[in-house]
């Protein structure tokens, strides 16, 4: 069966240091959030935006820790596509991170662990305008690749719930695909079930 297998960045695959930085209307530092969890928990005051220079750092990207059974499973997955087990699958890495500083840099951080991402592999949601909800904005790169290939079945691995739910919705716009939510916390794997 073909299989499109979509893996998340920031704490799936890589523990990663970037933080989000909370700024004033006149820019001044806020506050600094260090998690995912705390950025979506924490709710905008007027005249507050999020900035995420520190997710486009390529080089902040390369000293990031790889979650060993993340990336030995991702290498197991890519080793079946390579040797052709399942004809027609792909590998997609989906974040809400938009676009790198240094491409060469960040695909090069893959690489030196053993995984094989092209760029035309890779969604950056954060790449997207406007005030849609990164959970939303990674639909847009899961839905056009759904489009492009035939696939029976997709899995995402993925440490937002938030991100989870909005992937299980496109069971309704895709009904003869298999759709298979895995949450991922510390490098461990569970499915996911709303």
């Amino acid at each position: 069966m073909a299989s499109l297998y979509v893996f998340d960045i920031d704490d799936t695959l890589f523990d990663t240091t970037a933080r989000t930085i909370v700024r004033d209307y006149q820019g001044n530092e806020v506050c600094v959030l260090q998690t995912p969890e705390e950025t979506y928990a924490y709710k905008l005051k007027p005249g507050e935006s999020f900035d995420y220079v520190e997710f486009t750092d390529a080089e902040l990207f390369n000293k990031s820790a790889p979650i060993s059974k993340m990336i030995e499973n991702y290498r197991r997955i890519q080793s079946k596509i390579q040797l052709n087990l399942n004809p027609g699958s792909k590998i997609m890495i989906n974040t809400a991170r938009g676009s790198f500083d240094n491409l060469d840099k960040f695909l090069e951080t893959f690489k030196k662990h053993g995984m094989d991402v092209q760029l035309d592999n890779v969604h950056c949601a954060g790449t997207i305008p406007g005030s849609m909800p990164a959970s939303q904005k990674k639909l847009i790169g899961i839905r056009k690749r759904l489009d492009e290939g035939s696939f029976d079945i997709v899995f995402m691995y993925d440490v937002s719930a938030t991100n989870l739910r909005a992937f299980l919705t496109l069971r309704k716009e895709y009904p003869n695909i298999k759709f298979h939510a895995l949450l991922v916390n510390d490098g461990d794997i569970s499915n996911f079930n709303e």
